[in-house]
């Protein structure tokens, strides 16, 4: 067999040469600093290989910083101009799905919607789900649970201003009312996470009632909801912004309101088990209405839009970034308008982040943003 495949030893490396073929089996061992080279030269035709062998350096990570492109989408139909709306992306099926919002002005006065949206990639189609569907409402919150294969909706309010306390499933073909033991009380601007490993629905705050901002934690297992008695909470709030890191494994809170002041502008995160405060040197300014979604190939969580909430500052956050350990503010040229109450959600079989609605000081809107990302790691 060495007659066909010669073999060469060099410090700890074997090689063996073939003619179309040269297979290298490192053993990396403890080596000087300085760097060692060597080089094999074989008879004619066969491959020349010289090696470094030196400290060993981990591979490249995901800047948490990378640049954001926008780009503003031209579907042929759309739902129409909305605000409080609620996303939340079907894995099994690649489809974005948005439900209800309404045009409520900032006194929270207006017409509020129920119908039933699915974005494909491409375009929106309107749904013909089959069956009782949720009442028309505005500030739900929504999550793919992937265990049982389907959207998960809950809360909310009506137009008349009451608040709900119903839950509700979406699978692509109907609606279904869901009745699960120890429900949480009615309430709107909550967030929902759900966490992959655990298999479990988180659901955090809410507003129960006129400046009755909930600081209840709610886990959602197989058959019923539980209220976790943690020992550390965040305050309770409404209006804030909560996404899922699933290469961190937590849920990430920011922002929100409790309906009065001091503004809130803390960042804590859910293990599934319990909260912690992160520790920020810089930190967004205190808004409500946020939009956050996961980011996989930076491995950071996106958050954009949300009407600022103390008195002294007049307008709207822009796009910001949080990998764990820092903010980063985003300066982008070409963006969205400012607006809160929109939504997003990522679409993970097109390596997509889309946005859609919100509403500015004055008007609500209908368009479709889309940022494109960088493959995850691993693909």
């Amino acid at each position: 067999m060495d007659a066909f495949f010669p073999r060469f030893r060099f410090r700890g490396f074997l090689f063996l040469a073939g003619p179309a073929l040269v297979l290298a089996c490192l053993m990396i061992l403890p080596l000087a600093r300085s760097s060692v080279s060597g080089a094999l030269d074989a008879s004619p035709g066969w491959m020349l290989a010289s090696l470094a062998a030196s400290e060993w350096q981990p591979p490249e990570q995901p800047s948490p910083h990378a640049r954001i492109t926008w780009e503003q989408l031209t579907p042929e139909t759309r739902p129409q101009a909305r605000s409080g709306h609620a996303m939340a992306y079907d894995s099994k099926r690649q489809r974005i799905v948005l439900f209800g919002g309404g045009s409520l002005d900032w006194s929270e006065q207006g017409p509020v919607l129920d119908d039933t949206w699915e974005w494909d990639g491409e375009n929106w189609s309107l749904s013909e789900a089959l069956g009782t569907r949720p009442s028309a409402r505005t500030g739900h919150t929504m999550v793919y649970d992937a265990g049982r294969e389907a959207i998960l909706l809950f809360g909310g309010r009506d137009e008349e201003g009451r608040l709900l306390g119903d839950m509700w499933s979406y699978d692509g073909r109907q609606w279904r009312q869901l009745r699960i033991p120890q429900t949480p009380s009615a309430r709107d601007q909550a967030t929902m996470v759900f966490d992959p490993a655990r298999e479990q629905v988180t659901l955090f705050g809410g507003r129960e009632g006129p400046l009755r901002a909930s600081s209840e934690t709610h886990v959602l297992m197989e058959r019923s909801w539980g209220r976790r008695p943690v020992i550390t909470s965040p305050p309770g709030r409404y209006g804030h912004g909560m996404a899922w890191d699933d290469h961190r494994r937590v849920g990430v809170l920011f922002g929100g309101t409790r309906g009065g002041f001091p503004a809130l502008n803390d960042t804590w995160e859910w293990n599934g088990v319990s909260w912690q405060q992160a520790t920020v040197e810089q930190s967004p300014p205190a808004a409500r209405g946020i939009s956050m979604v996961y980011d996989p190939g930076a491995q950071r969580v996106l958050m954009f839009g949300g009407r600022l909430v103390d008195p002294d500052q007049r307008g709207f956050l822009g796009l910001w970034s949080w990998n764990g350990a820092t903010w980063h503010q985003f300066d982008e040229r070409r963006r969205p308008l400012d607006r809160a109450y929109a939504a997003m959600a990522l679409d993970t079989a097109r390596n997509q982040i889309i946005l859609f609605g919100g509403m500015t000081r004055d008007n609500h809107l209908a368009d479709t943003w889309a940022i494109d990302l960088p493959a995850p790691r691993g693909r």
